[in-house]
């Protein structure tokens, strides 16, 4: 079991609030999650300091650096969850170097070939790319997201078939599938560049 899926009770909210929501209005640290967030069924896949609660499947390097998961040696490949998940909300940051190519897979199974039958891939990729940042690759194509030399946040609500997509709180795509994966793990990708990831919150729906 996952440090993440084991959260619960009083003592883990108490726990939450004490390193998520001191002072109220003060700045939130990365990795943590507010009391209320926690009260709402939120969890943390990942806590800033291990990958004792991942998996590695393909050549890229992955390390934990300055609070975030880095991956940019070593060839493609992904960090996937221990657990697989159905339905789930689900909070991340990247941050992408220029022209790098990387994604967040869902209901992915390990070793994915083919985008239309093995998981859906989030894409995170340059505008000239057929699939740029927040496309679903294969499946649908979004128009116009610059590259952003800074931390960008995806927010993923993925229910049945239907996937909603917001980027920087700006919904940026909507996807419904007629033949839905039904349950796959969770990846990050490296494929080419420089790619972080931090505060990867989710929950069950």
């Amino acid at each position: 079991m996952t440090r993440s899926s084991s959260l619960g009770g009083p003592l883990a909210l108490a726990l939450l609030m004490a390193i998520g929501a001191v002072g109220g209005a003060q700045a939130q640290r990365p990795n943590a999650i507010t009391f209320e967030e926690g009260e709402e069924g939120w969890m943390l896949l990942f806590y800033g300091d291990s990958l004792a609660d991942w998996t590695s499947s393909g050549d890229a390097e992955w390390r934990v650096e300055n609070d975030a998961i880095v991956a940019d040696s070593g060839g493609r490949g992904l960090l996937l969850t221990v657990d697989e998940y159905e339905n789930f909300e689900m909070v991340v940051d990247f941050l992408a170097d220029p022209g790098t190519n990387s994604g967040i897979f869902l209901r992915t199974v390990p070793n994915p070939s083919d985008m239309q039958k093995d998981g859906y891939e989030l894409n995170i990729a340059p505008l000239d790319h057929p699939f740029p940042t927040g496309s679903l690759v294969s499946r649908k194509k979004v128009e116009g997201v610059e590259e952003v030399d800074d931390w960008r946040t995806f927010h993923i609500e993925a229910i049945d078939g239907h996937i909603k997509v917001k980027l920087d709180g700006e919904p940026i795509l909507e996807y419904e599938d007629p033949e839905p994966i039904e349950k796959g793990y969770i990846g990050l990708q490296h494929n080419e560049g420089r790619i972080a990831f931090r505060n990867i919150k989710f929950r069950r729906l």
